[in-house]
């Protein structure tokens, strides 16, 4: 998907409340199929029916594919006679998509555990080093 849908249709209201909520802080138009039980006033274009009965959601469901079906064909044929046809976008080769040369730096990994415990030891002992030399030479008494 290329971006926000131009519409969002939805059956049942009342189960779907987040698919409402975000089309309408989206901006997105929905069509909603609303019974009894739920609020019509968070849907722009709300369709009064049982959302619970199978037979009645399929159909108006089949009406309203029929519907944008009609309309998609129309738009084709307004097209074609005004010399635009619909171009599709072809997906590129796989073997030209970019991929990562390498890992990222922070995504290495020590190769075993020993090898980890190794630097570990080794860079806490460089560090009491530098700082028993920083101090100066230690006196014998």
């Amino acid at each position: 998907m290329g971006g926000l849908p131009a519409a969002l249709f939805i059956i049942d209201v009342g189960h779907e409340k987040i698919a409402v909520a975000e089309a309408a802080r989206c901006g997105i138009p929905s069509v909603a199929l609303v019974d009894t039980n739920s609020d019509p006033t968070l849907v722009t274009y709300p369709i009064p029916g049982n959302d619970d009965a199978v037979k009645s959601v399929r159909i108006i469901v089949e009406t309203v594919v029929a519907a944008i079906q009609a309309g998609l064909s129309q738009r084709d044929s307004r097209r074609a006679s005004a010399g635009r046809t619909r171009r599709l976008r072809r997906p590129r080769p796989r073997s030209s998509r970019r991929r990562p040369t390498s890992l990222p730096a922070r995504w290495t990994f020590p190769r075993s555990t020993s090898d980890r415990h190794r630097r570990r030891r080794g860079r806490n002992h460089g560090e009491a080093q530098a700082c028993a030399s920083a101090q100066g030479p230690v006196k014998a008494e």
